[in-house]
């Protein structure tokens, strides 16, 4: 799977969609299956979406941590 771009220009305005897709192949042509239309999602969302298809992992901000010593502070 993978996330792909797709941009088209009309008139003045420039449109972009973004959209999951599947690749595969049928009879030795590659075809591409559309799963899902991501257009509508923030930007960072599909960029993240697009991460972790290549295999980056994530973790939510403040957990994948442990804090074992805190100082007392400073002086």
């Amino acid at each position: 799977m993978h996330v792909a771009t797709t941009r088209r220009q009309h008139k003045d305005k420039i449109y972009e969609t973004h959209l999951l897709r599947r690749s595969y192949r049928e009879d030795g042509k590659v075809k591409n299956e559309t799963l899902a239309n991501l257009s509508y999602l923030p930007e960072e969302t599909i960029q993240v979406i697009r991460e972790s298809l290549a295999g980056k992992h994530h973790i939510v901000a403040g957990e994948g941590f442990e804090i074992k010593r805190s100082g007392s502070g400073l002086q």
